[in-house]
């Protein structure tokens, strides 16, 4: 996520120079064929599947929610207990909300307007389950087995719920323009060397971890909707006043939707990948397609290719900024209204770089946020160095990465770790400066230490190895490893600020 009333300020004062002295110097029946080259049959048959019926009635503000989750016990021991995320719930008052004080006017223009869900039903294997809701803000759904769930076995979970859409300009909510539908079905919890992973819905990052699965969503909307989903609609039935979009989506590790009756369209194709900017404001239409087309272009040739058949960038009522979800990004619909489209280019890239880092190489966001977004962060600047040149990449780096962490770190007695978890770091300011500032300039500072050659062989190599694999910072140094000399190995926890 790039959080854009933070870089507001800063663009403020260095668009005009880079304008007048830098830029113009510059599964298997679905499943694409690189990720059917990637995985085996067994692989596949190792992941959950998600079958989702969602009713959307933008009247209500509420979705209708049946989800048939076949559950595949990949833990090293049986399980008699299945947890789940409810994050809508973090939005069912006012003190639970992630956002801090002095979010709140943006992100509830209108004041506060609850959101959650409401679990009506839930089954395994057809039979009624002992249920509990749990944890946190109430955000964990806590289903107990009746007989433990060995290593490799399968459950099916049935869940009827209703999901009530607040009036909230975030991540989840809607606004005048957009119904932003992500975080919003019952996922299941990750399940790793830590045992279950049931953290909250922090106010500070990105505060989510899953595995890759598989879902077949059935989206009901009214006629004048549509919706813009991860994934591809691979048919729509039209049932009168309603339209049923039927969607597919592979090897993702979650499912966002956002819902408009405003949405505008224009598309093109790059090495077969189908690119789709959606749009209310045609000022930079043709700007956002652009900058998504050339982000897929210059990152499929840096790090490997994008496994995806599609791609979507979607203007939405977002106030901080960009978000990324598979195969789709959501960046703030205002920013198509700025003087200059240059904001709107560095969030696009950077969100579009989220599909390689957190999309197909996942990681946990909550215990190690900077193994995405350090790499994202450096990731725009390398696009820029692609697109413009090493003299306006550089200008960019200096303005918006070490600029603006001196500025942050002048007169602090700052740790410069950049491995910390999310509710280690006490400000969204400090998160930013060390989680995207100082991590970018750990791995640039990485990349002049070994050069080019061995920098961009790791990213490929991490890449490759990690795709559809949640990896873990042991991960990435155990991939520099592999390409770097022993005397390069001994500085590498050092350089990234690690330790």
């Amino acid at each position: 996520m790039l959080v854009y009333y933070i870089l507001k300020r800063l663009f403020k004062k260095v668009l005009s120079l880079l304008i007048i002295t830098v830029l113009p110097i510059i599964i298997y029946l679905y499943i694409p064929e690189d990720i059917k080259y990637t995985f085996n049959l067994d692989r596949v048959n190792q992941i959950n599947k998600y079958n989702i019926v969602a009713d959307f009635n933008p009247q209500n503000k509420e979705i209708e929610i049946n989800t048939k989750i076949t559950f595949v016990n990949i833990a090293d021991k049986p399980l008699d207990k299945i947890f789940l995320h409810l994050y809508p719930n973090t939005f069912s008052s006012k003190d639970k909300v992630p956002y801090y004080n002095h979010e709140m006017e943006e992100a509830y223009p209108k004041g506060f307007n609850p959101g959650y869900v409401k679990v009506k039903e839930v089954k395994v294997n057809n039979s009624s389950a002992n249920f509990k809701i749990i944890g946190k803000n109430q955000s964990i759904l806590m289903i107990k087995l009746k007989k433990p769930i060995k290593r490799n076995n399968k459950r099916i979970i049935d869940i009827k719920c209703n999901v009530k859409i607040p009036n909230s300009r975030g991540r989840f909510g809607y606004g005048n323009f957009t119904y932003n539908i992500t975080n919003w079905y019952p996922i299941v919890a990750v399940y790793d060397n830590e045992g279950w992973n049931l953290d909250p819905y922090h106010k500070v990052g990105d505060p989510f971890y899953s595995n890759i699965s598989n879902y077949e969503v059935e989206f009901i909307t009214p006629k004048e909707y549509f919706p813009v989903t991860t994934g591809k609609i691979v048919k729509k039935k039209d049932k009168g006043t309603k339209i049923h979009y039927f969607i597919k989506a592979n090897m993702v590790r979650d499912f966002a939707v956002i819902v408009s009756d405003k949405f505008k369209c224009k598309e093109a194709i790059v090495e077969g990948i189908k690119v789709r900017s959606y749009y209310f404001n045609e000022k930079y239409r043709d700007e956002a397609l652009e900058y998504a087309v050339n982000s897929l272009k210059i990152f499929n040739k840096l790090f490997g290719k994008y496994p995806y058949d599609e791609y979507k960038v979607v203007a939405s009522d977002f106030f901080v900024g960009g978000m990324e979800y598979p195969n789709l990004v959501m960046i703030d619909n205002e920013i198509y209204n700025y003087q200059s489209p240059d904001i709107l280019e560095y969030i696009i890239v950077h969100e579009t770089a989220h599909q390689w880092w957190y999309g197909v190489v996942g990681n946990d966001e909550v215990d190690e946020p900077w193994l995405d977004e350090s790499i994202t962060e450096y990731s725009t600047i390398l696009y820029y160095e692609e697109k413009y040149g090493k003299t306006a990449a550089d200008c960019i780096y200096n303005i918006m990465i070490k600029d603006q962490y001196k500025q942050y770190a002048k007169g602090k007695n700052l740790e410069e770790i950049i491995n910390k978890k999310i509710d280690e770091f006490t400000t969204s300011r400090e998160y930013t400066a060390l989680v995207y500032h100082r991590g970018a300039m750990a791995l640039e500072e990485l990349r002049e230490n070994i050069g080019d050659e061995k920098f961009f062989k790791i990213l490929r190599r991490y890449y490759e190895d990690y795709k559809f694999k949640n990896a873990t910072t042991v991960d990435f140094i155990k991939t520099c490893k592999t390409v770097l000399t022993e005397k390069d190995e001994e500085s590498i926890k050092e350089i990234l600020c690690l330790q």
